[in-house]
């Protein structure tokens, strides 16, 4: 490691309106002097957890039985390990933007480790909870955002980036991309033409 003397920043600034500015030796004693101030917090920043949480939908068909789930994942890209303490399913609605969490049992997941999980680096872990307990539990789904949020030892909470959409009509099938493309080519030829 390079150490260099509090009145080193005061020789770099006598000899910059120099005609030595152009001296290596000065170039060389300012990169590593910014290098010595730059690795500390950057390897400092990578030491501790660094966690992503995600939510998605999970089918599981195993025989003739199909059980459908909420997964609420999440990987530790950093350094440290991390234990998770809690995981909840937050919702909200466009006309009510307060967000409500779902009661969900702490300890036991239909599918994933019990709580408290310890969440070492570079792992992952995934809690599976039934899509059918949480329609139950949150009533009405038109227009319901669902998200993740996990609970951390060390005192943050982590939310999943994307929502789930829930809604209690059913969706028409997606048309290919082109199809519609083609269909809007046509309307625009035929507001043309009249």
């Amino acid at each position: 490691m390079l150490f260099i003397a509090p009145h080193a920043h005061i020789v770099l600034a006598a000899h910059s309106g120099n005609a030595n500015s152009g001296n290596p030796a000065v170039w060389i004693a300012a990169t590593a002097l910014l290098v010595s101030i730059a690795l500390p917090l950057y390897l400092d920043s990578r030491q501790r957890p660094r966690v992503r949480v995600r939510i998605s939908t999970l089918l599981v068909i195993s025989g003739q039985d199909q059980r459908r789930y909420y997964e609420v994942s999440a990987i530790n890209h950093g350094r440290s390990a991390v234990t998770i303490n809690l995981m909840d399913l937050i919702y909200w609605t466009k006309a009510q933007k307060i967000e409500i969490q779902v009661g969900l049992p702490q300890q036991t997941f239909p599918r994933g480790p019990n709580l408290p999980k310890e969440l070492n680096p570079y792992s992952n872990v995934s809690f599976g909870v039934l899509q059918d307990d949480v329609h139950r539990l949150i009533g009405k789904l038109d227009d319901v955002r669902l998200s993740g949020s996990l609970s951390l030892s060390n005192g943050s909470k982590m939310f999943s980036r994307q929502t789930l959409r829930l809604d209690s009509k059913p969706k028409p099938p997606n048309q290919p991309l082109r199809m519609a493309h083609l269909r809007r080519r046509i309307l625009a030829r035929e507001r043309l033409r009249s």
